[in-house]
């Protein structure tokens, strides 16, 4: 049995071009002794063409290592029943009832003493049900994992999908949990809450920058920023280290937009 008293969430889109080579550099350059590592994962609504299924496979045998346990969100799963109940019309107001449905099942695993307990949590919340149910929901690499019942919980949004489901989170106002937002990739401009991201405020409306390449050379050049951010809100002590800022954000900002 693996035990926790911190967990660490990543929430992101499998198509963001902030995945999936920024994750490896983020998740084994901090302090985890103690931290149990989840991933929310939002798998794209269509996966029509070969290419597309192919890079989803590849991305997802790159993740799945990284985390102790996967949680995989589906939208070509979801039924009719979802739809109705939101009273969904339009691409746009799909998303974001999706987005928020997925910060609940997010709070719910933060409120969970294990993984055992998220699935029976799942059930009793009447959204989350509807996802099970259709199989848009679920989780893979199961463990059985108990978490301490004063856990603390950080989750990490990262690109378009986790910047919108974090600040759906960061809105409950859950007791010892942190969110922020790693604020590169194809970042819209979501709610107000610009305080969260790491990268700084300034990169709305666009991001920093959608291409591929900038992402992973942003993370490369400030990992020690994120590091050292990571483990200040999982409450680890970094009174010894400098107090590092995320530096040349300046040259980011002249990209895409």
């Amino acid at each position: 049995m693996m035990k926790g008293d911190r967990l660490f969430l990543v929430m992101a889109d499998l198509c963001s071009n902030a995945l999936p080579l920024t994750l490896p550099t983020i998740i084994s350059n901090f302090n985890n002794t103690g931290v149990v590592r989840g991933g929310i994962i939002l798998l794209p609504p269509k996966l029509g063409r070969r290419k597309q299924i192919e890079l989803a496979n590849e991305r997802m045998s790159i993740l799945s290592p990284l985390f102790d346990f996967l949680i995989v969100v589906n939208p070509q799963k979801l039924s009719r029943e979802f739809v109705k109940m939101h009273n969904i019309n339009g691409f746009e107001a799909f998303y974001n009832e999706l987005w928020k449905e997925t910060a609940t099942l997010t709070a719910i695993v933060h409120t969970s003493k294990s993984l055992d307990e998220v699935r029976v949590n799942w059930q009793k919340n009447k959204s989350s049900k509807v996802l099970l149910q259709c199989g848009a929901l679920y989780i893979i690499r199961d463990k059985d994992i108990d978490f301490t019942p004063s856990k603390r919980t950080l989750l990490l949004g990262i690109g378009y999908a986790g910047n919108g489901v974090a600040e759906e989170v960061h809105l409950l106002g859950l007791n010892n949990m942190a969110v922020v937002r790693l604020g590169i990739g194809d970042v819209r401009c979501w709610g107000n809450s610009h305080g969260l991201d790491l990268a700084g405020s300034w990169n709305y409306f666009y991001g920093i920058d959608k291409s591929y390449r900038f992402c992973i050379e942003f993370v490369k050049e400030n990992i020690n920023a994120i590091q050292y951010d990571i483990e200040y809100f999982l409450g680890f002590d970094v009174s010894c280290q400098p107090d590092i800022q995320i530096k040349e954000l300046e040259k980011y900002s002249k990209h895409g937009h």
